[in-house]
């Protein structure tokens, strides 16, 4: 028989010698066979995941393509498999040796492929009217939505009993203990039987005034008012705050 050159196909099911265009004879359908064979076992063909172009360069440079799993596939098949996927064209079965194969004989009628057949249909018919008529609750738990029977939402709860017991962010301390975030004065101008309340600031401020005039020789005299004092009166008195202007620049400084 004459060989062919001309290349015509998807390259996944062609023999090298068709890619390589070498000529090529009948013979090469044997390995199309084999490839078919391939994919009827694993649904797709050898290479059929990387580009046709790709796999036109390795078909004629790797080895044959084999099973991913063989201890799938009985050695039969396997064995009727590799006889049709042989590189050389001149070592490669023949259709009259694959058809007297063991795997061929020991195939079964053809009416066992009939109930297969009429199996299959009838799931992709019971799958296309599920798909248009769906049953309500079916498929329910199988969803990202789960239902729930105590609720998404939590019962209510005394949320100070809570607080205090899982003592949270917030810390609720007792008004009477050291540990309170807030202490309160009474500084009431009108109450003559408590102190009178000075705030630490002043402290901090009369001590930087004393340095100060202390620097440059000038002491206040006992019982004298501050400027931070005399600032802090005229502060609550009508909100003037020019007194800031008289403090030096010491008694401004942050707290260190």
């Amino acid at each position: 028989m004459a060989k062919r050159n001309t290349v015509i196909g998807t390259p996944f099911w062609m023999a090298p010698e068709v890619i390589q265009e070498i000529g090529y004879d009948c013979v090469a359908d044997i390995w199309s066979l084999g490839i078919t064979a391939l994919e009827m076992a694993e649904g797709k063909p050898p290479y059929g995941d990387i580009h046709p172009m790709r796999a036109i360069f390795m078909i004629p440079t790797k080895p044959p393509p084999s099973f991913r799993e063989p201890d799938q596939w009985s050695p039969e098949f396997i064995d009727f498999v590799s006889q049709c996927l042989i590189k050389n064209p001149d070592e490669r079965a023949t259709a009259d040796f694959l058809l007297n194969h063991e795997f061929i004989g020991n195939a079964k009628q053809p009416s066992i492929l009939s109930t297969m057949i009429a199996e299959a249909r009838e799931i992709r018919e019971s799958q296309a009217f599920r798909a248009v008529h769906p049953v309500p609750g079916e498929g329910y738990e199988d969803h990202t939505m789960k239902q729930r029977t105590d609720g998404t939402l939590v019962p209510q709860r005394d949320a100070v009993v809570d607080l205090e017991a899982d003592l949270g962010t917030m810390v609720i301390n007792e008004p009477d203990t050291d540990l309170a975030t807030m202490k309160r004065h009474d500084t009431d101008p009108m109450d003559t039987n408590k102190p009178k309340y000075r705030p630490l600031y002043l402290e901090h401020f009369e001590k930087k005034e004393v340095d100060h005039l202390a620097a440059n020789g000038r002491l206040p005299n006992p019982g004298e008012e501050s400027a931070a004092e005399a600032g802090v009166r005229t502060l609550t008195a009508d909100g003037n705050f020019d007194f800031v202007s008289q403090l030096h620049v010491v008694a401004l400084l942050p707290l260190h």
